[in-house]
Protein backbone atom coordinates (compact mmCIF):
# COMPACT_ATOMS: atom_id res chain seq x y z
CA UNK A 1 0.00 0.00 0.00
CA UNK A 2 1.17 3.49 -0.89
CA UNK A 3 0.64 6.78 1.08
CA UNK A 4 0.45 9.98 -0.55
CA UNK A 5 1.42 12.76 1.54
CA UNK A 6 1.41 16.40 1.44
CA UNK A 7 3.06 18.55 4.29
CA UNK A 8 1.35 21.95 4.37
CA UNK A 9 -1.92 21.26 5.90
CA UNK A 10 -1.32 18.61 7.64
CA UNK A 11 1.82 17.95 9.23
CA UNK A 12 2.30 21.93 9.52
CA UNK A 13 -0.75 24.64 9.62
CA UNK A 14 -0.60 26.89 7.21
CA UNK A 15 -0.64 29.60 9.44
CA UNK A 16 2.73 27.78 11.24
CA UNK A 17 5.90 29.24 10.58
CA UNK A 18 7.51 28.20 7.09
CA UNK A 19 8.87 24.81 5.80
CA UNK A 20 8.77 23.38 9.11
CA UNK A 21 6.85 20.56 10.39
CA UNK A 22 5.02 20.96 14.04
CA UNK A 23 6.20 18.31 16.69
CA UNK A 24 2.75 17.44 17.32
CA UNK A 25 1.36 16.97 14.31
CA UNK A 26 4.65 14.83 12.89
CA UNK A 27 3.99 12.71 16.51
CA UNK A 28 0.65 12.26 15.89
CA UNK A 29 1.16 11.07 11.97
CA UNK A 30 3.72 9.10 12.77
CA UNK A 31 1.76 7.43 15.69
CA UNK A 32 -0.96 6.28 13.45
CA UNK A 33 1.32 5.54 10.53
CA UNK A 34 3.60 2.30 12.53
CA UNK A 35 0.94 -0.20 13.06
CA UNK A 36 0.54 -0.19 9.33
CA UNK A 37 3.20 -1.59 8.73
CA UNK A 38 2.80 -2.36 4.90
CA UNK A 39 2.35 1.32 3.98
CA UNK A 40 5.14 2.91 2.33
CA UNK A 41 5.13 6.41 1.99
CA UNK A 42 5.23 8.87 -1.48
CA UNK A 43 5.92 12.39 -0.66
CA UNK A 44 3.77 14.63 -2.85
CA UNK A 45 4.30 17.62 -1.37
CA UNK A 46 5.87 20.62 -3.41
CA UNK A 47 8.45 20.19 -0.42
CA UNK A 48 9.36 17.28 -2.96
CA UNK A 49 10.79 19.92 -5.81
CA UNK A 50 12.92 21.94 -3.20
CA UNK A 51 14.60 19.13 -1.33
CA UNK A 52 16.47 15.96 -2.32
CA UNK A 53 14.57 12.35 -1.18
CA UNK A 54 17.18 12.34 1.45
CA UNK A 55 16.66 15.74 3.04
CA UNK A 56 12.75 14.34 2.75
CA UNK A 57 13.57 11.45 4.52
CA UNK A 58 15.66 13.30 7.58
CA UNK A 59 12.34 15.04 8.41
CA UNK A 60 11.37 11.81 9.85
CA UNK A 61 11.79 9.50 12.70
CA UNK A 62 14.40 7.03 10.97
CA UNK A 63 11.75 4.20 11.23
CA UNK A 64 9.17 6.00 9.28
CA UNK A 65 11.77 7.64 7.07
CA UNK A 66 13.03 4.48 5.98
CA UNK A 67 9.68 3.80 4.71
CA UNK A 68 9.47 6.76 2.50
CA UNK A 69 10.23 5.38 -1.24
CA UNK A 70 10.20 8.07 -3.44
CA UNK A 71 8.40 11.24 -4.40
CA UNK A 72 5.65 12.02 -7.25
CA UNK A 73 7.10 13.35 -10.43
CA UNK A 74 6.44 17.58 -10.87
CA UNK A 75 3.83 17.96 -13.96
CA UNK A 76 3.48 20.82 -15.85
CA UNK A 77 -0.39 20.58 -16.75
CA UNK A 78 -2.52 22.69 -14.65
CA UNK A 79 -5.33 20.78 -13.62
CA UNK A 80 -7.45 21.61 -10.94
CA UNK A 81 -6.64 17.79 -9.59
CA UNK A 82 -3.12 18.19 -10.65
CA UNK A 83 -1.88 15.59 -7.51
CA UNK A 84 -3.90 12.62 -8.54
CA UNK A 85 -2.49 12.54 -12.30
CA UNK A 86 1.17 12.82 -10.55
CA UNK A 87 0.05 9.51 -8.11
CA UNK A 88 -1.03 8.19 -11.39
CA UNK A 89 2.34 8.67 -13.62
CA UNK A 90 4.11 7.00 -10.29
CA UNK A 91 2.08 4.24 -9.77
CA UNK A 92 2.32 3.28 -13.23
CA UNK A 93 6.04 4.01 -13.52
CA UNK A 94 6.50 1.81 -10.39
CA UNK A 95 4.58 -0.86 -12.52
CA UNK A 96 2.43 -0.70 -9.31
CA UNK A 97 -1.04 0.20 -11.20
CA UNK A 98 -3.12 -1.97 -9.10
CA UNK A 99 -1.38 -1.40 -5.73
CA UNK A 100 -3.97 0.27 -3.20
CA UNK A 101 -3.02 4.08 -2.28
CA UNK A 102 -4.63 6.59 -0.50
CA UNK A 103 -4.10 10.10 -0.46
CA UNK A 104 -3.50 12.55 2.23
CA UNK A 105 -4.02 16.02 2.39
CA UNK A 106 -5.68 19.13 3.47
CA UNK A 107 -7.35 20.09 -0.09
CA UNK A 108 -9.34 17.65 -1.09
CA UNK A 109 -9.04 19.68 -4.59
CA UNK A 110 -5.27 18.06 -4.84
CA UNK A 111 -6.44 14.77 -5.29
CA UNK A 112 -10.09 14.32 -6.41
CA UNK A 113 -10.96 12.95 -9.63
CA UNK A 114 -13.54 14.97 -11.77
CA UNK A 115 -14.95 11.71 -13.37
CA UNK A 116 -15.64 7.90 -11.52
CA UNK A 117 -13.83 5.11 -11.89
Amino acid sequence: MYIFLDFDGVLRRLTATPACFEAELLENFESVLRPVSEAELVISSTWRLEMSLSELRRLFSPDISERIVGVTPETLALTPHSRYYEVRIYLKSAKSQETPWLAIDDDPANTLRTHPC
